[in-house]
């Protein structure tokens, strides 16, 4: 491949306006969809058919995340097929994965590029716009609360992406001061806009950020403890960490509220709450996946089990779920993908969190950092789907798609440390 000024004019511009795109997305899922298809045009200035082959380390880990995604689509589509359930209509899982599928595609060609990666001081541009887009997400949610340009779950999930990029960085030895600094200023502004989103579902950051101060003080300490006690740390302060949180005055987390509303759901049988509703839900799409565990219900018994939620009942017990009836989803990630796939719809999510934590791991033997940035991406989008269907929302998956794209853009742009 090679490397002329007009090629490497254009890489520099796309990866440019990549680092722009990135800084504002939080104010829009169109931005965020700027950022990802920035990923597919720099894939088309880099590919010229010559067949180059890049650091064989970030190849495989692009490979990983590509191969996980083709799996995920091979799957819900067989699944969209059998249930003739049409893409991007009523098979929402379908419409995401071909978009992650795309953004993989597009890192596997950069992973392949190596000699047109760019000298200089892109991946820390590229690292100083996931700041900003921090520090934008905190101003937006101190000013608007819980009225944010998407949803409130997926978005705060969005953001903890973002801080994972980050805090690798912070807690890195080998990093500057001045960048240190600046990347754990851009963490915070991050935690403060989760905070403020009041989503609870993406407070697992929080979680993150912990265990990850405490593996990197050991992995950088002369005389290391053992590892158990290491863990043990970790558990005992993340508890603590907890019991804080649920003892704040005024709740501002909404822990304590989300404790009532489940106890109200379980003993008083009502449901017109946020953790209410979810209960509900939770069985709907339990109950689904038991009377059909291989190939599911399909997303349109789906819906219509929500929607009638409760119709069997009397006019007065039926009233406890009208809530419920108002939801699309079975709010959780995994129930939902059984619900409507059974386990051939799990097997296709299963296979999009291997790709992205086997990513992580071959992308950590070239790139400690970059594989820490991964592991934190694939962490939290793991533990969000035990409340929220994310992948039903066009931002989370945009978002998605673009914060694994800087991780391989930040070190196709300069190989870190190895492991």
């Amino acid at each position: 491949m090679r490397n002329t000024p007009l090629r490497t004019f254009s890489v520099q511009a796309l990866l440019g306006l990549l680092g722009l795109a990135t800084a504002f997305t939080p104010l829009h899922s169109w931005i965020a969809a700027l950022g990802w298809l920035t990923l597919g045009l720099l894939a088309l200035a880099l590919t010229d058919g010559a067949g180059q082959r890049g650091v064989p380390g970030l190849m495989s880990a692009a490979m990983a995340w590509l191969t996980g995604c083709l799996i995920a689509a091979t799957l819900w589509a067989a699944q969209s097929i059998v249930w003739h359930e049409p893409c991007c209509k009523v098979s929402g899982d379908l419409d995401a994965v071909l978009r992650l599928m795309l953004g993989a595609a597009s890192i596997y060609v950069m992973a392949r590029a190596r000699s047109l990666a760019p000298n200089g001081p892109t991946g820390r541009w590229l690292l100083y716009a996931i700041a900003l887009a921090c520090l934008v997400a905190f101003g937006l949610a101190a000013v608007r609360g819980r009225n944010l340009p998407a949803n409130p779950i997926p978005w705060a999930v969005a953001i903890s992406f973002l801080v994972c990029l980050l805090l690798p960085r912070v807690f890195d030895g080998h990093e500057s001061k001045g960048r240190r600094w600046l990347c754990g200023a851009g963490a915070m502004f991050g935690l403060g806009a989760v905070v403020l989103s009041q989503s609870r579902g993406a407070f697992g950051v929080f979680l993150w950020a912990l265990w990850l101060a405490l593996w990197m003080h050991r992995h950088h300490r002369t005389t290391t403890r053992p590892r158990h006690r290491v863990a043990a740390t970790a558990v005992l302060l993340s508890g603590l960490l907890v019991v804080a949180a649920l003892n704040l005055p005024g709740d501002p987390l909404r822990l304590n509220t989300a404790v009532q509303e489940v106890k109200t759901a379980l003993q008083v049988k009502d449901y017109n709450t946020s953790l209410g509703a979810r209960v509900a839900n939770f069985r709907i799409g339990w109950t689904g996946f038991v009377e059909s565990p291989w190939i599911g219900l399909g997303a349109t018994e789906r819906i219509h089990r929500i929607r009638s939620a409760g119709d069997e009942l009397p006019a007065d017990q039926r009233a406890a779920f009208a809530h419920v009836r108002q939801l699309g989803h079975v709010h959780n990630q995994y129930l939902n993908n059984a619900i409507d796939g059974g386990l051939v719809g799990l097997a296709g999510l299963l296979a999009l969190q291997v790709g992205l934590w086997l990513a992580a791991a071959r992308l950590g033997r070239v790139n400690r950092t970059a594989g820490l940035q991964l592991w934190g991406v694939g962490w939290m989008h793991a533990l969000a789907g035990l409340s929220n269907v994310n992948l039903a929302h066009n931002y989370y998956v945009l978002m998605l798609a673009l914060s694994v794209g800087l991780v391989f853009a930040m070190a196709w742009a300069k190989p870190g440390p190895e492991a």
